[in-house]
């Protein structure tokens, strides 16, 4: 997402904040590092998650809204993929000009059903879906991904699995599974949190493919107060010629 020079400020504001505010409760958190978790927003409150990547000089920032609708559906809405570059007074870049590669800046609305299979288990069907605001052609930008997850949770452990499908737009250009061939759909996701103890948790996720969004992340998370979370993580790219090695940097705010 791209949206001029404020936008920008906000990156450097959010990794600030993110340093001094940390903190959080796992129940609350939307997403491993790039994998939803898939755990559900309570009712009536409020969710907030803020993202920044830093990979080859380029920051890249993302932003969720989420609010608990019943115990059954949550919705929100996101800003995705907002990069900029730290030189000549952080550049905004974009690309919105494509007719196959993925968009960018993108502003987008969620929802997500939630079946619930006893106290350890649940599973969520979901979909991402909006445009580019500043497209040449906005009609034409039309991102949606779409994923079902299922989530095992219990005292020490959090795993989630599922799978996902998107079109270029939103995923970008490469295969999702590609044992298959460019013209499968569906690609595979994982990810799980291990409570270290002393309100740590060590995260880490997959998303199969080699598009620009498939790899995998490890990292930390870290509980200062009780409705702020901090992560930290390095991010691996599935295949290194498409996109360098990064670090994430990740708090979130989980009523």
């Amino acid at each position: 997402m791209r949206l001029g020079c404020d936008q920008v400020r906000s990156i450097s504001i959010s990794i600030y904040v993110t340093l001094i505010l940390l903190a959080g409760r796992v129940t609350g958190q939307q997403s491993y590092f790039n994998v939803p978790s898939s755990d559900k927003t309570k009712v009536n409150t409020w969710f907030f998650q803020q993202q920044t990547n830093f990979s080859a000089g380029e920051f890249t920032s993302n932003y969720t809204f989420d609010y608990g609708i019943n115990d059954k559906w949550e919705g929100g809405i996101n800003v995705l993929q907002v990069n900029a570059i730290p030189k000549d007074g952080f550049r905004i870049i974009q690309n919105n000009k494509g007719v196959s590669d993925a968009f960018f800046p993108l502003v987008t609305a969620n929802a997500q059903r939630f079946w619930v299979l006893s106290k350890y288990s649940q599973v969520s069907v979901a979909t991402v879906a909006g445009f580019d605001p500043v497209a040449d052609d906005i009609l034409k930008s039309g991102s949606v991904m779409l994923f079902s997850n299922y989530q095992f949770h219990s005292k020490f452990l959090k795993f989630t699995s599922g799978i996902w499908g998107g079109n270029n737009h939103f995923v970008g250009i490469g295969d999702r599974l590609p044992p298959f061939g460019s013209q499968f759909p569906l690609g595979f996701q994982i990810g799980g949190e291990i409570h270290l103890g002393h309100k740590q948790s060590l995260v880490f996720d997959h998303i199969s493919g080699n598009s620009p969004m498939a790899m995998s992340t490890i990292g930390f998370t870290k509980y200062f107060h009780r409705h702020w979370i901090f992560s930290l993580g390095a991010q691996i790219p599935n295949h290194q010629h498409l996109k360098p090695n990064g670090i994430v940097i990740e708090f979130t705010r989980a009523l």
